[in-house]
């Protein structure tokens, strides 16, 4: 594991109990809405087979249990802490006819070394982790291998508008609102600086696609969300 690992893994132990919270509150009631289309673009069939990795506290496996027909959604994160809320949160769940502990299973593994072997999965997703990710070549083989041929990438990233009159108002957002907020709720002082500096410096549209199509990846294409702030990225192995 190399030092932003491990930083990562620390940053995300020490704000889990309150980063479902802040992720509403800091989004405007957004990031539900980011979800559903995240299950909508990935059009589930039935008895497929669901990989959420980097899931955190489980919002999007959740999401795919209740809004799918997936046969089975397993979520993925190195964060004790966050798989911790996650289990905590699908065994409250009631899920219309379903069992939830059946449907819904969380494991602590690495997004670059996932346990599974090749050609499980229907669909891979992953929401708000690729600014985390020190090698995003790497993440992307990696969910290609597990990946059954036709099946799908989904991946769901927050990103920088390209209209500039968005961009100034989302920049003080960025800047100031965002870690602001997030210290104070958090009462982790660098936390959320060092998320709104991930998505500052992150890879651009075009830039993630052309790693996706490096990576083997075809039929490769992004939606811009909610005026540019998310981004949705497809590919089909």
């Amino acid at each position: 594991m190399n030092d932003k690992e491990k930083y990562v893994r620390s940053l995300f132990s020490s704000i889990a109990p309150t980063y479902d919270l802040l992720n509403t509150i800091l989004s405007f009631n957004q990031d539900k809405r980011w979800r559903k289309r995240v299950v909508r673009e990935a059009d589930i069939q039935p008895a497929s087979y669901v990989l959420d990795v980097c899931t955190g506290t489980g919002k999007l496996a959740y999401a795919f249990s209740t809004q799918s027909p997936a046969k089975l959604i397993i979520g993925l994160d190195f964060c004790y802490e966050m798989l911790a809320i996650a289990k905590k949160a699908t065994q409250c769940q009631q899920i219309p006819n379903s069992e939830p502990r059946n449907r819904v299973s969380f494991i602590q593994a690495d997004a670059l070394e996932i346990p599974f072997q090749d050609n499980t999965f229907d669909c891979v997703t992953i929401a708000f982790g690729l600014r985390n990710i020190s090698d995003l070549a790497k993440l992307f083989n990696e969910i290609r291998r597990v990946t059954k041929p036709g099946g799908k990438i989904v991946a769901l990233e927050l990103t920088r508008p390209k209209n500039r009159v968005i961009y100034l108002f989302y920049y003080v957002y960025l800047h100031w609102y965002l870690p602001t907020l997030g210290r104070v709720i958090s009462k982790d002082k660098t936390a959320y600086s060092y998320l709104a500096k991930t998505i500052q410096e992150f890879y651009d549209h075009k830039q993630v696609s052309q790693i996706l199509i490096d990576s083997g990846w075809n039929k490769v294409r992004y939606r811009s969300v909610t005026a540019g702030i998310t981004t949705i990225y497809l590919g089909v192995k």
